[in-house]
């Protein structure tokens, strides 16, 4: 994968998750990938986007990511970076306002897949009690290859999520949100923007 592909899509979805005539999509975006009732954060999401330079900084009150999103009691941190590896991370932290543990999803888009399927995820478990279901939702990560990206389905908003902030066409882009009515404005905003 280029840095030009990377940068591009770090970049888009910084800019729509955080324009305030995208609130909708930012919602369905939560409530996909943390399983969240959409109808729970409906206009009650506060957004703030940190800084100019989209970087991260450690303070006395914590860390600051790219993206906060609060509502009632819970803070959400959209964190999105470049590894050495050319791999694009986003990272979603579900948490109180008050502390900085939580539940973290992880979608790591790279065009150095080792794994079977398009899309491969991991979570935490017990080593000593593998059906202990309690590790699960703590940690979720989502390996995405990128060079198969247009080969998955479209039946989950998860995969059309993941496979319009992978796009790296407008094709591929309108593709992927052609059965989403979220998406699709999505798609329009883009174009119009």
């Amino acid at each position: 994968m280029e840095n030009n592909t990377i940068n591009l899509l770090s970049e888009n979805i910084k800019k729509l998750l955080n324009h305030p005539n995208n609130k909708r999509q930012l919602e369905y975006f939560l409530a996909t990938f943390l399983t969240i009732d959409k109808a729970s954060l409906h206009g009650k999401l506060k957004s703030y986007y940190n800084t100019i330079l989209n970087t991260v900084t450690m303070t006395d009150d914590g860390i600051k990511s790219d993206l906060i999103i609060m509502f009632d009691d819970t803070a959400i941190k959209v964190r999105i970076y470049q590894t050495e590896d050319d791999e694009c991370v986003i990272h979603i932290l579900l948490g109180s306002l008050v502390e900085e543990c939580g539940r973290l999803v992880e979608l790591r888009y790279t065009s150095k897949n080792e794994y079977e399927d398009i899309v491969e995820s991991f979570s935490l478990r017990n080593i000593d009690n593998p059906d202990d279901d309690l590790l699960k939702d703590l940690i979720k990560i989502k390996v995405i290859d990128l060079s198969r990206l247009k080969d998955l389905d479209n039946t989950t908003p998860q995969n059309r999520w993941i496979k319009f902030i992978g796009a790296q066409t407008n094709e591929e882009r309108l593709e992927a949100a052609r059965e989403d009515e979220y998406l699709m404005e999505l798609y329009i905003w883009l174009m119009n923007n």
